[in-house]
């Protein structure tokens, strides 16, 4: 077939009188422009190797990639994302492993000749031509077609040899399932064989065991018997012993409240001890004051004070006693030893001793407003002889024949 210069006309192509499927066509590349005497070309060596870019009319006329006119005879190419600037002098790339500025030639494209119009015999040519393309791509699709269908049953075939392996798969794993399985049966059928040994032997001990726990359980009811006396003693003992908590409760009910009594007398007592004992200052101080008097003043002022240092005595003594009776009996009893009894014996047969007095009142359980009292009257008897006898017999009194 000869080549023609100019493109076929194949508009028959789409006409449905043709035989066959229609045929899915690519689409086709675009057709490059013809350089014409406007266009230019820049040959340029880049890594060793020549890249043309014609430019006509302002777009790129052969090759891919876009085209702009920065200014005259200055371009901007891109192409498969590689930016080239392109000038006379050469071309300029921004990345990649060719980044860097190259060198160009820059020519002018002869014109391309113009095609002759075809004559009547040619056109007729081209008809038979174009009928021939179109038989030949009846032909091609029906080829296609059955290329298709022998693709669709040889898949079938893999389809159906890929469920036959599959299906010997699966057969194959049930077949090991059921050996499994098997096994698995004979495996627990031992073990129920011995699990069945096991419990013969465990009825067995269990039976002597039964034996052993009734003998127990007699000789338990045994020891129950004797637990259930000893446990009705115990409560016996138990409620005697209820009982006498119950006194001790009671008894010890009672000692709280005479400690809360005696708690309360002995506050009594103190507060009357205070008093006493502020009366005891004041007296001591009068005492002094009357020592410092004149001599004839000083015998009626002491005897005045020392009455009144007995009076007063006296009277805390008496508070004090009604504040606790039991209190003022323990002292009584205490006074009345006999070791006291021998030492007021002794002053009364003897002469008047005033530090024997003293250690007699420092000896006695007396009280510290009556051991005050006391002290402060025989050191007046000390001093002053005419107190000797009253002081004495309040000696007796307080400490007892």
């Amino acid at each position: 077939m000869t080549r023609l210069p100019y493109a076929l006309a194949l508009s028959l192509l789409a006409s449905p009188a043709l035989a066959g499927p229609p045929i899915e066509q690519p689409a086709p590349a675009p057709a490059p422009v013809a350089a014409s005497g406007g266009a230019t070309i820049y040959d340029c060596q880049i890594a060793g190797r020549t890249e043309r870019f014609v430019i006509a009319g302002g777009a790129l006329a052969e090759g891919p990639g876009t085209l702009s006119v920065l200014t005259e005879d200055v371009y901007v190419v891109t192409r498969g994302g590689v930016t080239y600037l392109i000038d006379p002098t050469g071309v300029q790339i921004d990345q990649g492993v060719d980044a860097g500025k190259w060198p160009c030639v820059e020519s002018t494209a002869a014109p391309a000749p113009i095609p002759a119009v075809p004559d009547a015999n040619q056109m007729a040519r081209i008809v038979e031509l174009e009928a021939e393309v179109a038989n030949l791509q009846a032909a091609l699709s029906a080829a296609n077609g059955e290329r298709d269908a022998a693709i669709a049953a040889r898949e079938a075939a893999l389809a159906a040899s890929v469920e036959a392996e599959a299906s010997s798969a699966a057969a194959s794993t049930a077949a090991q399932t059921a050996l499994n399985e098997a096994a698995a049966l004979q495996t627990r059928a031992e073990t129920a064989e011995t699990a069945a040994t096991t419990a013969i032997a465990a009825q067995a001990a269990a039976e002597a065991r039964v034996a052993e726990l009734e003998a127990a359980a007699a000789a338990s009811a045994v020891q129950m018997a004797e637990v259930q006396t000893s446990l009705d003693q115990t409560l016996a003992t138990l409620a005697t012993a209820n009982a006498r908590v119950a006194e001790l409760e009671a008894a010890a009910t009672a000692d709280a409240a005479e400690m809360a009594h005696m708690r309360t007398l002995q506050g009594q007592m103190a507060e009357t001890l205070a008093a006493a004992e502020a009366r005891v200052a004041e007296l001591e101080l009068a005492l002094a004051a009357s020592m410092a008097a004149p001599e004839e003043d000083m015998a009626e002022d002491s005897a005045d004070d020392a009455g009144a240092m007995a009076d007063d005595a006296e009277e805390a003594a008496e508070d004090m006693a009604d504040g606790s009776d039991e209190a003022t009996e323990e002292m009584s009893d205490d006074a009345g030893s006999d070791d006291m009894t021998e030492n007021n014996g002794a002053m009364e047969d003897a002469a008047f001793d005033a530090d024997a007095a003293l250690l007699a009142i420092e000896a006695a359980d007396l009280s510290p407003i009556s051991r005050a009292a006391l002290t402060a009257a025989v050191e007046q008897a000390r001093n002053n002889p005419d107190f000797v006898a009253e002081v004495v017999t309040r000696l007796q009194n307080a400490l007892g024949e």
